[in-house]
């Protein structure tokens, strides 16, 4: 599957919604600076969509460079990339800390999340941080739905704030 066929395609349009504002901005806005303070200033942000870890980071962010299946940062540097193809075009510098949020991971199958976290690996330097978000189809507390197909029996109980339908 591509671009225009992905099960990843309606997030990559969703913009802001009322959960995103009110609990994962504020979750980023309070991780994005610690990481940074603890790894260095430089991040990758891996499913960057609009850059909002680069104006969380603050003063400790010296370097940054997001990927995104359609990225739609204004004036920040980054690049159109599908992540189930691997790490993509980053260049060779690696950096402190490589960032995955609003669950970019969780599109990627069991396999293409290995290659990514080895390519990862590979990249970073001694003391890079990494820190992804799976939450989502191919969760690892959800093995049994990974080859369900859509429909009832994907659904299934999930408490968030209250017990939550998932599918």
């Amino acid at each position: 599957m591509r671009l225009g066929e992905t099960a990843a395609d309606p997030y990559a349009w969703q913009g802001h919604d009322v959960v995103r504002r009110t609990f994962e901005e504020r979750e980023l806005a309070r991780l994005v600076p610690r990481l940074l303070r603890a790894a260095g200033g430089s991040l990758l942000d891996l499913g960057c969509g609009d850059g909002l870890a680069a104006r969380l980071a603050g003063a400790r962010l010296t370097r940054y460079f997001g990927v995104d299946l359609r990225p739609t940062t204004s004036g920040i540097p980054s690049v159109a990339h599908d992540l189930r193809d691997g790490l993509g075009p980053v260049g060779s510098r690696p950096f402190d800390v490589y960032l995955g949020s609003f669950g970019i991971a969780s599109h990627l199958s069991p396999e293409g999340l290995q290659r990514l976290l080895s390519q990862i690996a590979r990249h970073g330097h001694r003391g890079s941080l990494v820190a992804l978000e799976a939450l989502g189809l191919y969760s690892l507390e959800w093995p049994r739905l990974w080859g369900t197909p859509a429909g009832a029996e994907r659904t299934i109980p999930y408490r968030l704030g209250a017990d939550v339908p998932v599918h």
